[in-house]
């Protein structure tokens, strides 16, 4: 589902968007989001009767920037980790 909103930009989803292309019964869908609104992953606007939800990016980037940091900080770590602690140091593409 974050990866739907992820994927949807700025303009985010209707909860019924997310629900066709998701295919989670409604009651599923609506108990994920509610966590990961309540988390702050996810932000919802009312647009009349229609609720839109979108990825809350900035707390998206701060996420990942702390997993990254952290990442295998107790251990060796792999490759992959390696790696993405080199791309959080130098952020050019």
């Amino acid at each position: 589902m974050l990866r739907l909103l992820v994927r949807a930009g700025d303009q985010g989803l209707s909860v019924g968007e997310i629900k066709d292309r998701s295919g989670l019964p409604a009651s599923t869908l609506a108990h994920h989001l509610g966590f990961l609104t309540a988390g702050g992953l996810v932000e919802q606007e009312r647009r009349g009767r229609t609720v839109i939800s979108r990825a809350a990016y900035p707390r998206l980037e701060a996420l990942a920037v702390f997993l990254l940091e952290e990442c295998c900080a107790d251990a060796r770590p792999s490759s992959r980790a390696r790696a993405a602690r080199a791309a959080l140091e130098d952020p050019t593409p």
